[in-house]
């Protein structure tokens, strides 16, 4: 197969490159989705240009790949040829006998196919056989427009009759052969038919002399008129002009006995090769060959198709290919192969253009590891801790906003947690109720010395006189607990009495403790809870005093107290001064007092307690209906910070990721590139030796061509990253050949102009090579 440097260096530029693209384009996409302002600003623009430069590099790096252009008559033998510098059946697709469009063949990873139309239009296809079946259809309509034009007495054009007609047929084949020989094979239609071919037109895009041309004739049928008319285009267009003499070794003819046996051409096809050249080929042909202009190899096509399809010409086996080497049909096949690769290798712009691709592509790297280098990349690792830290603070927010929520109904845990509260507030009231106790002893004692005086009973004493006395005290007990709760709420040494992560939740959630406890004790009023001391027990500790009557009747000293004050439900009966004196002993007032102020200061601290205790639960409710009001009415939720910060994680992490990659990558890619610069150091011995010297720039054609494109971007920049290449890649055997071709260079050197290079002709697949002893130069 044919392997070119220049197609070996574009194979391996590109996969170098290519992910590099991949990687830029990526890298350009996160930017886009971060929507940071710092990196989108300085550093997406450096980007962007360099994805364009390497696009720009890549597209002028394909279009260098040396095309080799097949051309001919109709059923001259092109698709077969193709098939044979493969090495596989490719040329299967093919535009129809006088159909106006060229076919390329090119290696692609899967099977594609393209067709492009007349009017720029494209249509891809899903297989082959998709393909032939628009392509027959398409011929069918295309001359079905040539006779309607015709009929009309007009002229058929087909860019303004056929605008949709097929101009081109781009086909991507997964073939070794094609991965392997670095160029791309393209079949321009045959000279003959209905509808003008303009060679000139077909050819105009590989106006390169570094595209090889090979015209293929067929030596058993003369040429269609026109076949040599622009032989002066095809030798002013292209430096070397190949001509393929396709001889048939298995052409059969018919004898007066009715068998079958090979014609006189097939058994000697050399020297019907030599006939056809003096008959068919014009004198301008013949000075072209002899100025090495035009080289002239006579091959069996279809049959060496065959042999290197089915692997016999591959170098699978070695005693195999010992044989081909030896085998004349081969040898010439190899030597066309050989010619034809050395042609598209020689140019010196080209090795010109390859020294100064790699130096474009390593500026391009360096550019952007310097690129990497920046402020605004250099300061991700530090807004990335920064986000971290944001979203453990978002994280432990969101946790102690669940923890206040959970607790917003659990009253009994507020209750818990503000229990010094509570013991502050008791302990203040429990003394002002003991002072207001105190105070209130003079008139406990007025109102007994008046007791003593009057008719009235001990009910009236208990209920109506100290307990009007009770009840102002228990207003006054509840006032005292409200001012003392308010007071004690203004404190923050009652704030920060609350177990220490409770204060941490209120915190984290951004909720305002002393707020909430001041509209919670705003809600409270004074809570006056009646005393439930019982008065009446008094009566049984009155020292009363037994008369003759109840010792004889054996009554005993409840009874007595019974029959003095009544029974223990109703205290209702009436005593008189001196039923006072006689019952009741001396010092009974003093007990009495005491015994009343006893009571009462027990009275007024349990309504402390309970007036407290009250105020208290009233408190909490108020307190967590305000808290779950303020979580109900929060505006920004706790998930919202969170799931924010964990984006903003996520796109700086992949920032920081494809920064570090695409560093990585770059400096990978430099790498990369010396080893393909190592690999094609014979090309800057080359140009050092002075190779391109008589390069002037009129001469150089190919730089004209892409001036335009590659001034408008010069290259500012490196490159970023490319994949690791297995060791040992094609681009360091660009000069070798593959094992199935001949080294022309081992080979008996012979004169110019021989047709066969004095070598006898395989005839089929048979192997047995043709005599005859005529086989002179001519």
């Amino acid at each position: 197969m044919i392997r070119t440097c220049l197609g070996l260096f574009a194979d391996e530029f590109q996969l170098a490159l290519h992910a590099l693209t991949e990687r830029l384009v990526a890298t350009s996409s996160c930017l886009d989705e971060s929507s940071d302002p710092a990196l989108t600003r300085s550093v997406r623009p450096r980007i962007q240009d360099a994805v364009h430069q390497l696009e720009i590099l890549n597209r002028t790096v394909a279009r260098r790949r040396a095309p080799t252009l097949v051309l001919g008559p109709p059923k001259a033998g092109k698709s077969a040829l193709i098939d044979a510098l493969v090495a596989a059946r490719v040329a299967d697709v093919s535009g129809l006998v006088s159909y106006p469009c060229t076919v390329s063949y090119a290696h692609a990873d899967e099977w594609t196919g393209k067709i492009v139309s007349n009017d720029g239009s494209t249509t891809t296809f899903p297989d082959a056989a998709t393909l032939r079946e628009f392509v027959e259809r398409s011929h069918v309509e295309l001359f079905e427009r040539v006779h309607a034009t015709e009929s009309e007495g007009r002229a058929f054009d087909g860019e303004r009759h056929a605008p949709d007609a097929v101009r081109r047929i781009e086909l991507g084949l997964p073939v070794e052969g094609l991965e392997g020989s670095g160029t791309r094979f393209v079949e321009l239609p045959g000279a003959s038919g209905r509808l003008p071919h303009d060679i000139e037109e077909l050819t105009r895009g590989f106006a390169d002399a570094r595209a090889a041309a090979i015209l293929v004739l067929r030596t058993d049928a003369p040429p269609p008129a026109g076949t040599f008319e622009q032989l002066e285009l095809l030798l002013a267009r292209f430096e070397t002009l190949y001509v393929v003499l396709n001889v048939d070794t298995r052409r059969l003819e018919l004898t007066r006995e009715g068998e079958l046996v090979p014609e006189p051409a097939a058994l000697d096809p050399l020297r019907a090769a030599e006939r056809y050249r003096r008959q068919v080929f014009p004198a301008a042909l013949e000075a072209a060959i002899r100025a090495d202009r035009v080289r002239v190899r006579t091959i069996d096509v279809v049959s060496v198709a065959a042999r290197r399809i089915r692997g016999v010409f591959t170098g699978a086996d070695p005693g195999e290919l010992e044989q081909a080497v030896t085998a004349p049909a081969e040898v010439a096949f190899a030597t066309l192969l050989d010619d034809v690769t050395r042609h598209l290798d020689k140019d010196d712009r080209a090795l010109l253009f390859l020294s100064d691709s790699i130096r474009q592509a390593d500026a391009i790297c360096a550019g952007l590891v310097r690129s990497s280098e920046e402020s605004a990349i250099a300061e991700l690792s530090t807004r990335l801790e920064a986000a971290r830290a944001n979203r453990f603070e978002a994280r432990e927010k969101l946790e102690s906003w669940h923890h206040i929520e959970r607790s917003a109904a659990q009253e009994d845990e507020w209750q818990e947690d503000f229990s010094a509260l509570r013991s502050a507030v008791l302990a203040e009231t429990r003394a002002q109720a003991q002072d207001l106790a105190r105070r209130a002893t003079r008139a406990l004692d007025t109102v007994v010395d008046g007791w003593f005086r009057s008719h009235a009973g001990l009910d009236e004493l208990v209920t109506r006189e100290v307990g009007a006395i009770l009840e102002k005290c228990e207003a006054r007990i509840a006032g005292i607990a409200h001012e003392t709760f308010t007071r004690e709420l203004e404190r923050a040494d009652v704030l920060r009495a609350l177990p220490r992560e409770r204060l941490l939740d209120l915190e984290r959630a951004r909720i305002r403790l002393f707020a909430l406890t001041r509209a919670a004790g705003a809600e409270l009023r004074p809570v006056v809870v009646e005393s439930d001391a019982d008065f009446a027990a008094l009566r049984f500790e009155l020292p009363v005093r037994k008369n003759l009557s109840d010792v004889l009747f054996l009554r005993s000293t409840n009874r007595v107290r019974r029959r003095f004050s009544g029974t223990e439900d109703e205290l209702t009966q009436r005593i008189t001064p001196a039923e006072k004196a006689r019952r009741l002993p001396r010092d009974a007032r003093r007990d009495l007092k005491s015994s009343l102020s006893a009571a009462f200061l027990h009275a007024l601290e349990n309504s402390a307690r309970r007036s407290t205790g009250e105020l208290f639960e009233r408190f909490i409710s108020h307190f967590c209906e305000g808290l779950r009001a303020v979580l109900a009415n929060h505006l920004e939720r706790p998930e919202e910070p969170l799931a924010e910060s964990d984006r903003q994680i996520a796109r700086l992490e992949l920032l920081d990721v494809e920064f570090a990659r695409l560093r990585e990558e770059a400096l990978h890619a430099r790498t990369i590139l010396g080893r393909l610069r190592e690999s094609n150091a014979w090309i800057d011995a080359e140009l050092d030796a002075g190779a391109l010297a008589g390069l002037s720039p009129e001469e150089d054609e190919d730089s004209e061509e892409d001036g335009e494109e590659i001034e408008e971007e010069r290259y500012r920049h490196g490159a970023l990253l490319v994949p690791e290449l297995p060791a040992g890649t094609r681009a360091t055997r660009a000069r070798e050949r593959s094992a199935d071709s001949v080294d022309p260079a081992s080979l008996e050197p012979l004169p110019k102009g021989v047709l066969w290079h004095g070598a006898p002709l395989f005839h089929g697949d048979t192997g047995q090579a043709a005599t005859g002893d005529d086989r002179e130069p001519r």
